[in-house]
């Protein structure tokens, strides 16, 4: 399974409903759809069923910088919160 990205714009926000599975290569192609959306910016992460150590740097350091993750699967949320300290060392 790939990961399919599903965008909705609220006047509030810009939502990406994730589903599937994320890798490396989903994430170059993720940030460059979170450039070009209106901020703030919300992950919806309810039907993501893997994620690789890329996908998990990528969320952490999008948490860091405001991006709202909603629906964390718990195994994404005790991944992302043992690696972001190394994703705070490599961005100082």
């Amino acid at each position: 399974m790939v990961m399919r990205i599903e965008q909705t714009a609220t006047e509030s926000e810009t939502i990406f409903a994730l589903i599937g599975r994320i890798t490396s290569p989903d994430v170059q192609q993720l940030k460059a759809e979170i450039d070009a959306a209106r901020k703030p910016i919300a992950l919806d992460l309810q039907q993501v069923r893997l994620v690789d150590l890329d996908a998990v740097y990528f969320l952490a350091d999008a948490e860091r910088k405001g991006i709202v993750l909603r629906h964390v699967p718990p195994y994404v949320r005790e991944w992302i919160l043992l690696e972001k300290p190394r994703v705070a060392q490599v961005e100082s």
